[in-house]
């Protein structure tokens, strides 16, 4: 195979004369022979050199970032980084987790956190994704030195088992670094409503937990000016029955649900059903169920039949308390067909299918304390699309546009927020550029919002916007 700098595909409808915001991309021409597919963002050494691994591991640099945007590249070796789609690797998030901030303090000054995050997909087989019939995306923690020489192959000392990003229908994700030096991630909600294909999940910032040390993967605030109208707000008795969450009409198929109770008992069990059917019956149950140790409970999402897709199979993993911790917090989204969980801040996150209903309730079960309740929210979520005018007047948050080709003759290196939507064109077929793009009214605090629609139509064509990966 070959790595080609960039391709692009001809489009006769295509305004390429007033459109500031398209351009004619030109193939020139290969940079390397013997190839894989997918290859990572860059990253800077100590000695300048610009260096990228690829799906297999292998590592591809160029001496300086004149000679990579010139696309002058080589070959520097196999690595000992994990084999897998669409991966990544970037330096540890310099956010803490909300309510860790002093236990990062404290490791940042003696040195003592790992300096980089290795993500990549892994398929079913990987004992990681073991039992759960579908593969997804994994990382790990641990220390690449930025000192070799040129040319020389740098092996990653781990610090950590891997761990899933998401434990539900989520795949080849790609990151970006955010304003601020924020990191923000962005996946395909694989399978979710159609097979084979499905839209893109909401961003989520990258965040480390000192305490537990392992990454949070929570919406960004920027979403919440999603928010719209206040369904519910209340205090809810728990009861084996269910209690509705007395929604308008037709509201609860595209909103934010914050429910936060008392950590359950080992053998209680505490769902927020949400796509339920008349009567209650065929609900879609994400759950938290009290764990044999204090230190850990058990977290998961029991898909309701589906009319659209045959893969429902449960999902579940283990979420890690800190000590002291007495409650849990579960956030939900849900859209029409599609919800995401995020529980404890993004300790653990779920992407899954939703029968297309607006109802909800809470629900307990196996000795819930009598009188036990959980406090609720809900609001309703307008929709994340915007106009042509809106998207031209936002202040481009990467950069201005690149009004020449990069060449060797350049006089200086384009800085990293103008190259990010190049190199990531060519590693994922423009899908980051695309979603930052449809989330431009969520970044921009100055967009207004337009009527509430259905607000994953702007991700539900995965299959024409990105290329790096194919369904596992």
């Amino acid at each position: 195979m070959r790595l080609l700098l960039l391709t692009a595909v001809a489009d006769t409808t295509a305004d390429y004369a007033t459109d500031p915001l398209l351009k004619r991309w030109r193939k020139l021409g290969v940079a390397v022979e013997g190839t894989q597919r997918d290859p990572s963002s860059a990253l800077r050494m100590d000695s300048g050199e610009r260096r990228f691994r690829t799906v297999d591991a292998v590592f591809f640099g160029a001496s300086s970032d004149k000679r990579f945007g010139a696309a002058r590249l080589y070959r520097i070796g196999q690595s000992n980084l994990p084999v897998g789609e669409c991966p990544s690797i970037y330096a540890l998030p310099n956010k803490s987790s909300p309510g860790f901030e002093e236990q990062y303090k404290r490791l940042l000054k003696a040195q003592a956190l790992p300096t980089h995050v290795f993500k990549n997909g892994a398929r079913p087989t990987d004992p990681l994704f073991n039992g759960t019939g579908r593969g997804g995306d994994a990382y790990s923690l641990g220390n690449l030195p930025l000192d070799p020489k040129l040319r020389q192959v740098a092996n990653a000392t781990f610090a950590t088992e891997p761990r899933r990003e998401d434990s539900g229908k989520y795949y080849a994700s790609k990151d970006v670094e955010m304003p601020g030096g924020r990191r923000w991630n962005m996946g395909w909600a694989q399978h979710v409503a159609v097979g084979g294909s499905g839209p893109q999940a909401l961003p989520r910032e990258v965040t480390y937990n000192a305490a537990l040390k392992q990454l949070q993967w929570a919406p960004p605030v920027e979403t919440e000016r999603l928010r719209e109208a206040v369904l519910f707000n209340n205090t809810v008795k728990l009861s084996a029955e269910g209690t509705y969450l007395r929604l308008p009409r037709g509201a609860g198929a595209q909103a934010e649900v914050i429910v936060r109770l008392l950590l359950p008992a080992r053998g209680a069990r505490f769902s927020l059903q949400v796509g339920c059917e008349q009567g209650g019956i065929n609900c879609t149950d994400v759950y938290v169920e009290g764990g044999a140790t204090a230190d850990a409970v058990t977290v998961g999402v029991l898909p309701a039949a589906q009319s659209t897709v045959s893969d429902i199979k449960p999902q579940a993993t283990t979420l890690r308390l800190a000590p002291g911790e007495s409650h849990v917090e579960l956030r939900v989204f849900v859209d029409h067909f599609i919800g995401e969980a995020f529980f404890q801040g993004g300790r653990e996150a779920f992407t899954f299918d939703v029968r297309q209903s607006a109802q909800m309730r809470l629900r307990s079960s196996g000795g819930v304390s009598v009188g036990a309740t959980a406090s609720a929210t809900a609001w309703a979520l307008g929709s994340i699309l915007v106009s042509k005018e809106q998207v031209l007047a936002t202040p481009r948050i990467d950069g201005p546009l690149l009004k020449t080709d990069y060449n060797e003759g350049a006089s200086s290196a384009p800085s990293p927020h103008s190259t990010w939507p190049l190199l990531l064109a060519a590693a994922t077929g423009s899908a980051v550029a695309l979603m930052l793009m449809a989330f431009r009214r969520v970044i921009s605090p100055s967009s207004k919002r337009p009527s509430s629609a259905t607000s994953r139509a702007a991700r539900t064509t995965r299959s024409t916007s990105r290329s790096c990966c194919r369904p596992t």
